[in-house]
């Protein structure tokens, strides 16, 4: 048996096509009617519990990216086709300063448009995350020169973009960090972000537009809490049904140890054009935890993130999991949040503590398994982060860990992405000759059925 559990008669669903050609012909020339079905949508659930990985696709390389480039983001149109990556493309001059671009690909990745400039300017540019709306368009945002900036694809070419949009000026140091783009509904965008003024630290940050990103009212943006402590690293998903907007951020709240983190969430609702925050809820447990992923699966949410296990005769940072908490209703009191009764990957990882400080995690779902994919040190394989994987239909750390790049190379920054519950994009950056470059795998799922002959 192999993972599959294939039993009994069963066809590969690639060949489902000819078999229904045949059974239409041997209907017809029997004289029974025949019924023409239309082409079956994608499964809700899959029988295989581990992705089959294609090998990796090559996105940028030292011929068209010299200087490197790094932090991709995957994501998958709604059109069933097309699949975008966006990422920092690193430029000559000024040394280490990056531009916003993309590669883009209208068949699954199969092939893949040359790469292109999101926005090129004479500042730096960089952590650029986008999303797919309803209808196609691609918005993306940026930190701009420490302000924030939001451009779209304009919907007659979609590698025509707009003129950038400032959504948060420029500021004194630390600015706008990290920001976070949601597409949901037929025209609303909702973005969060970090922000910070000067001595003031960081706290957390949300805009909406209901217009497809054309206004952005003032009554529509502000904080989501403002703490006093450093908030970082946003994460954020919105339901599409009620907009109900679901955020989870890192927030440093020990004056002793500025590094150490708590993962907190906040729900917001959109009523008589404002939108009211919840009280910030702490939903981690260990004393150090850091950079959350969230997905909302019907009306239930999923947060991961990495808990660092310090010790005195620990490396403070050599040690970490990652953490996966579910809320199923009243997700506002942390009470209703429950942690996986171990940390889903396994035994423990490390990051290097430079680039990056620690472990980063991508989460989505498939059919009905939750699919977290994170970089980190494997202590018994080498010195060098890897991507690797674990899914809940494979029990999370009950299965080994699925090794998706070697351990002589470093390979960091995982983005996940599902299209239409069937294909599953993953991408990532990784040393390759001194220089980092993106990669993508992607997977279509090899699903059987039964068969029965009369």
């Amino acid at each position: 048996m192999n993972r599959y559990q294939k039993k009994g008669w069963t066809i590969p669903l690639i060949f489902l096509p000819g078999l229904t050609m045949l059974l239409y012909l041997w209907t017809v020339g029997s004289g029974a009617t025949a019924v023409v079905a239309a082409p079956p949508d994608p499964p809700t659930a899959t029988t295989a519990t581990e992705p089959v990985w294609t090998q990796p696709i090559t996105l940028t390389t030292s011929a068209d990216s010299p200087n490197g480039a790094s932090f991709p983001t995957v994501q998958a149109s709604p059109d069933g086709n097309t699949v975008m990556v966006v990422f920092n493309w690193r430029r000559s001059s000024p040394v280490g300063t990056t531009d916003p671009y993309y590669r883009r690909s209208s068949n699954h990745g199969e092939a893949w448009s040359p790469l292109k400039p999101i926005f090129q300017s004479s500042v730096a540019s960089k952590q650029v995350h986008f999303d797919y709306a309803a209808d196609g368009v691609a918005h993306v945002v940026w930190q701009e020169n420490t302000g924030l900036d939001y451009a779209h694809e304009t919907s007659v070419d979609p590698d025509t973009w707009s003129t950038p949009v400032q959504l948060v000026a420029p500021g004194a140091n630390p600015g706008v960090t990290n920001p976070y783009i949601v597409a949901s509904g037929s025209s609303r965008l909702d973005v969060a972000w970090a922000e910070g003024s000067g001595s003031a630290e960081p706290s957390i940050y949300h805009a909406r537009s209901k217009d497809g990103g054309s206004t952005w009212p003032a009554s529509l943006r502000g904080a989501v809490q403002v703490t006093g402590w450093r908030s970082e690293f946003p994460a954020m998903t919105v339901d599409n049904n009620t907009g109900i907007i679901h955020v989870v951020w890192q927030e440093n709240d020990d004056i002793f140890q500025p590094n150490y983190g708590t993962i907190m969430y906040a729900q917001g609702t959109e009523s008589g054009g404002f939108i009211t925050w919840s009280t910030p809820a702490q939903i981690s447990t260990p004393d150090d935890a850091r950079e959350p992923s969230i997905i909302l699966v019907g009306d239930a949410l999923q947060v991961v993130y990495t808990e660092v296990t310090h010790g005195v005769d620990i490396d403070p940072d050599a040690t970490q999991f990652v953490q996966h908490v579910t809320c199923a209703s009243n997700c506002a009191s942390p009470s209703n949040w429950m942690t996986t009764s171990a940390p889903i990957s396994g035994t423990k990882l490390g990051a290097n503590g430079v680039e990056p400080l620690n472990v980063v995690t991508a989460l989505t779902h498939r059919g009905n398994c939750a699919l977290s994919y994170f970089h980190g040190i494997d202590a018994d394989l080498g010195s060098n982060e890897m991507i690797l994987g674990v899914n809940s239909c494979s029990g999370w750390a009950a299965s080994a860990r699925e090794r998706m790049t070697p351990p002589e190379v470093q390979s960091i920054n995982p983005s996940l992405d599902v299209q239409n519950n069937w294909w599953l994009y993953l991408a990532y950056e990784k040393d390759t000759n001194g220089q980092h470059q993106i990669y993508l795998h992607r997977d279509r799922p090899h699903i059987y059925l039964p068969v029965v002959f009369r």
